[in-house]
């Protein structure tokens, strides 16, 4: 691949990588994190496709490869702006999602944190995944018999 295929691509998927992170920001600024998260979480998927423009377009299958292809060419200081603008707006996406992150958190978690030991308290109600019913989450759901003690772990994701 020649220097200036390269810098454009690049180029293209830098600008395709600040498209997507605007409108993500956009949706946030309008209606907020949690609301962004549940209706809208699929936006920042378009980096992916950047990520697969990219690829495609310089002929390679990982960032490995990639990596090695713009070693080839770094002393040539058109693709040694266009790497370090790579890296910078990865900086920036890596810095947004802690942000959403840290967001969410903030307005997620309403009173004591919880810590490893801490019981959890009674009366929660779950939703089962595999039926969709709604329980309360006591020992008996998770394990019905005679246990006094349940490991429970909780997760948070965004699918």
């Amino acid at each position: 691949m020649d220097n200036l295929s390269l810098v454009q691509s690049i180029d293209e998927f830098i600008q395709n990588g600040i498209n997507v992170k605007s409108k993500a920001e956009l949706y946030i600024k309008d209606v907020g994190v949690n609301q962004f998260v549940e209706k809208s979480l699929g936006l920042l998927l378009g980096l992916i496709s950047a990520y697969e423009n990219l690829y495609v377009q310089t002929k390679v299958d990982s960032r490995k490869s990639l990596e090695k292809l713009w070693a080839k060419s770094y002393r040539i200081p058109e693709v040694n702006e266009a790497v370090e603008s790579l890296l910078a707006f990865e900086d920036e996406w890596d810095q947004f999602l802690e942000g959403v992150d840290k967001s969410m958190s903030l307005g997620v978690i309403k009173g004591t944190e919880l810590s490893v030991g801490d019981v959890l308290p009674g009366g929660i109600n779950v939703v089962d995944a595999r039926t969709g019913e709604s329980k309360l989450l006591d020992g008996k759901l998770l394990f019905p018999g005679d246990f006094t003690h349940c490991l429970v772990i909780l997760l948070r994701h965004f699918a």
